[in-house]
């Protein structure tokens, strides 16, 4: 049944609202005395414990989820758990992304009733404590990272009273910001504090439970390992504290008021670097510190040189990420010794090095101009005019140093040798590049030499294969044409003529079709034969060309004469020419001498004869 009733619960989600408190605020107020549990009579209340949860972070998570285990363990001493948490908040680019609480998130995971504080300001003086679901009061108050101030109505209104885990020995950081500030100050140990709270002033109550945490010393500490360390040890205390509440009760410490410190919120104003008066060690500390919550920023001055030789700067906030301690640096050695705000680039650790107040470095692999994207420091280095030396880190307008023609670079041994080495290889490159220019002239030269002979050969072999076709033609282009000519200008012979034109176009096809009609079954004997003689023929045919070329006007006039006998017998010639046509083309009898008929009773129709040679042509 408890069981039906958590899952169908109601949750109230009330819009997020800005939260003063930091992400690292651990603590809430603390009250002296026990006389609110002792009007209550405590001692009547017995586990398992109905507990309202406050807690917002990520630490305070843990602390939560070590509650919830508890709970769904045999003879545990939690009932039933509630969580109060701030309204979500917004985050992102113009506060466009709505995020909850990491405690919200964990309770909404795990079916459990959750409340929120009011949506604006940051008092709960008119608040007032949820109802419990399942019964009329809740019994204890849990408080872990929690950032509001309880007011003594809250306090006055659990069975058991209200505790709070605290991340430090007490009274020492009381405050916003004790894991910061025990980095920030290289601590070598710190705790964990179970105490009371207070009706009027922060972490003032009585302690219940305190454990020493010590810090190794081997690698330095950040924020993140320590709140990992400190949040598993804090759970396990308070979880310790529940089992055995009214003993620890009974044997609660008073802080002494003389041990007091404090640990105040942290501000932007803390992440403020100045390379002049910080030292490297000093930055680092910080960097481990708050560099998560805030990252340390810095100003970049750069300066320009016009052509009117007036120096003109300009100032860049610059956030400094991923910080460390070199052992080595390009730095060391230089003379005189370079200023504070001083950068080198190192090629070892692929990041840049900052010259400090104590002549220390710092190392830095990534920066973030303001408004800008996060970029490497090595695109920095090349990009902000550092590699020429006219920008570092620090605020200064004077013109100190800064000469016309020079840009403000301190010329050092080092540069004098860091420019020569640049010039050498500089030197090597266009060698290198020249006398690869060199060969890829002299590889094009052969190419183009090559394509140019390639091209020529082609020509010829295309001259001397038209040749050879116009060799092999029985009469010749240009005498056909001759024929052509003269017979057009009887007007009788029109019909002829054009018996003429198509003999002279079937003799040329043949005589072209040879070269493919080896391929063919009945032109295979006449290839042989053809073949035999090939030499004789060409050379017939190169004395008649000869003859041919010498008297053109002979030729023509013995032409005319030699087609007027022709005219006479053409029956008998178009019956030889039948005859060696189907000799030649084997396969094709059947169809030319229907064509030999089919030309025979064309011969009254002009027309009727042409569609039929195109289709014999195709």
């Amino acid at each position: 049944m408890l069981s039906i009733l958590r899952h169908s619960a109601i949750r109230t989600h009330i819009p997020a609202a800005l939260f003063a408190a930091t992400r690292c605020r651990c603590i809430v107020p603390t009250r002296a005395s026990s006389s609110v549990t002792d009007a209550k009579d405590s001692s009547k209340v017995t586990p398992p414990y109905r507990v309202l949860f406050f807690g917002s972070d990520d630490f305070a998570t843990k602390h939560l989820a070590a509650l919830y285990k508890d709970k769904n363990e045999p003879g545990s001493v939690i009932q039933s758990i509630e969580v109060v948490t701030p309204p979500d908040q917004r985050i992102g680019r113009k506060l466009k992304e709505l995020t909850p609480m990491p405690t919200k998130a964990f309770a909404e995971l795990h079916n459990l009733p959750v409340h929120h504080t009011p949506l604006e300001g940051h008092s709960l003086t008119d608040w007032q404590l949820p109802t419990p679901r399942l019964s009329s009061a809740f019994d204890l108050g849990v408080v872990v990272s929690f950032g509001y101030f309880l007011p003594p109505h809250i306090l006055h209104a659990f069975h058991k009273g209200i505790v709070n885990v605290h991340p430090s020995l007490l009274p020492k950081y009381r405050g916003a910001a004790p894991i910061q500030y025990t980095v920030l100050n290289n601590d070598t140990e710190t705790g964990i504090t179970v105490q009371e709270l207070d009706e009027n002033v922060f972490d003032a109550g009585r302690i219940l439970a305190q454990e020493v945490v010590k810090i190794p010393e081997d690698q330095p500490v950040t924020y993140k390992s320590l709140v990992e360390d400190l949040g598993n040890k804090g759970a396990s205390l308070l979880m310790k504290t529940i089992r055995n509440f009214d003993e620890c009760m009974a044997n609660a410490k008073t802080q002494d008021p003389t041990q007091v410190t404090k640990a105040p919120k942290i501000t932007k104003k803390m992440a403020e670097v100045n390379f002049e008066t910080m030292s490297a060690e000093k930055i680092e500390q910080l960097h481990r510190a708050i560099g998560h919550q805030c990252p340390l920023t810095t100003t970049y001055t750069l300066w320009r040189i016009k052509r009117s030789l007036k120096i003109k700067h300009r100032h860049i906030s610059m956030q400094l990420l991923n910080i460390f301690l070199p052992t080595s640096s390009p730095a060391h050695g230089v003379i005189p010794y370079p200023q504070p705000g001083t950068i080198f680039w190192d090629f070892d650790t692929e990041s840049m090095h900052v010259v400090c107040a104590d002549g220390n470095l710092i190392g830095i692999t990534h920066v973030k101009a303001e408004a800008k994207k996060v970029v490497r420091s090595y695109d920095f280095f090349n990009g902000y005019a550092v590699r020429s030396g006219q920008g570092k880190f620090g605020m200064f307008d004077n013109e100190e140093g800064v000469e016309p023609g020079v840009s403000g670079v301190q010329v050092t041994k080092r540069r004098e040798d860091y420019t020569k080495s640049i010039k050498k290889r500089l030197k090597r490159e266009a060698a290198k590049e020249v006398r690869m220019t060199r060969e890829q002239r002299r590889r094009q030269e052969s190419w183009d030499k090559s394509e140019e002979k390639r091209s020529r050969e082609n020509a010829m072999n295309e001259k001397n294969e038209w040749d050879r076709w116009d060799r092999r033609d029985e009469w010749g282009v240009w005498d056909r044409q001759d024929k052509w000519e003269e017979k057009e200008k009887d007007e009788d012979n029109d019909v002829a003529g054009w018996n003429g034109r198509d003999r002279c176009t079937t003799t040329r096809w043949n005589s072209r079709e040879s070269g493919r009609d080896r391929r063919k079954e009945g032109a295979t004997a006449e290839w042989d034969d053809m073949e035999g003689d090939r030499d004789g023929r060409r050379k017939a045919a190169s004395t008649e060309w000869n003859s041919r070329e010498g008297g053109r006007d002979r030729r023509k006039e013995g032409a005319t004469a030699e087609w007027d006998d022709m005219e006479g017998d053409r029956d008998e010639r178009r019956k030889a020419a039948s005859t060696e046509w189907n000799s030649r083309e084997g396969g094709r009898d059947r169809r030319k001498e229907g064509a030999t008929a089919e030309w025979d009773g064309m011969e009254g129709d002009r027309d009727g004869w042409r569609k039929a040679a195109s289709t014999e042509w195709n």
